[in-house]
């Protein structure tokens, strides 16, 4: 800064005194005016222009220095953003790991109930203690997710890579949906190609990125099917996860893979989740490699899909 500033004031002050000598000897040519008088001119000229030009750099030095006071003030609120972020993550983290312990005996102590155990139950108790196992539950996975998220964006998150048919597991992740999808009048299709394709890959990884894109397509669809298909290409596999529902608004495209955002399908509720899911498959996908994305058409459904790499067990190993 400062030897920018001495530049610029030497550069002014040279045009001054320039100015002040060549204008009494070019109106002197011209004029025939006396030298004193001409002199007297050309510093006042001088003083004009180095005065305008100092005033001009001491404007441009102000604004320099506001900027960089605001950009120092920016970072500074970046930075206790960012510390803030990380307090609340690992707050979550923690918590959800001191939760896990107490939501198993709960769940063990009614289960223990419900098997009769510890006596005999009336129905409506029964049906009482069901509801109540199967929130235990969903709260579960919710603690489950938490942890899992938590551990993705601490990049903690351990894959187990091994070399397995990934068009075998994606049947067997339909197979376990088929009996709820039918229970609310869908087809369930799968596109798969007759022989096995080879990834190298987390399989349980893999797995719960099929279940959460297969649940939230369940979700919404109240008629038609959902497909789960497998495309095998020469460097990736293309997986996807299409249903006929009412499709997403074009506007949260962009933000469906955040974490705690709620789905919003076009013209009906759907059933509301934990806002997870999504973003969960995709650290996982991105984790191998891969990339995840969404495509929709308003009221004709919504077409999840996401690559996995085709790296073979010892190209790892030599990575």
């Amino acid at each position: 800064m400062k030897e920018r500033l001495h530049f610029w004031i030497g550069i002014f002050l040279a045009s001054a005194v320039g100015i002040g000598l060549s204008a009494p000897a070019w109106l002197a040519a011209r004029r025939g005016w006396d030298s004193w008088s001409l002199i007297a001119l050309g510093i006042s000229v001088g003083a004009f222009m180095a005065a305008y030009f100092l005033v001009g750099l001491r404007r441009e030095v102000e604004v320099e220095r506001l900027v960089q006071k605001r950009t120092a003030e920016l970072a500074e609120a970046n930075r206790k953003l960012r510390e803030l972020a990380r307090l609340k993550d690992e707050f979550v983290a923690h918590v959800s790991h001191e939760l896990r312990t107490p939501m198993a005996i709960i769940r063990e102590g009614i289960s223990q109930v419900l098997e009769g155990i510890c006596g005999e139950l009336a129905n409506e108790q029964r049906e009482t203690l069901s509801v109540t196992l199967r929130n235990i539950d969903r709260l579960g996975r919710l603690i489950e997710d938490l942890l899992d998220l938590s551990r993705i964006e601490a990049g903690k998150l351990p894959l187990e890579r091994a070399e397995f048919d990934i068009a075998g597991l994606t049947k067997e992740v339909a197979q376990a949906f088929l009996s709820r999808v039918q229970e609310r009048g869908l087809s369930l299709k799968t596109r798969l190609p007759n022989r096995r394709v080879l990834v190298c890959a987390d399989r349980d990884k893999v797995a719960q990125v099929f279940t959460n894109l297969i649940s939230n397509a369940l979700k919404f669809t109240h008629s038609g099917f959902i497909e789960v298909s497998i495309e095998d290409g020469s460097k990736v596999v293309s997986c996807s996860v299409a249903d006929t529902g009412p499709g997403i608004d074009p506007s949260q495209l962009n933000r469906l893979f955040q974490k705690f955002e709620q789905l919003v399908r076009l013209q009906m509720p759907g059933e509301r989740g934990t806002g997870l899911g999504l973003a969960i498959c995709k650290g996982i996908v991105e984790l191998h490699g891969g990339k995840i994305w969404a495509e929709s058409v308003p009221l004709q459904g919504t077409r999840f899909i996401f690559t996995l790499p085709k790296q073979r067990e010892e190209a790892l190993h030599a990575a």
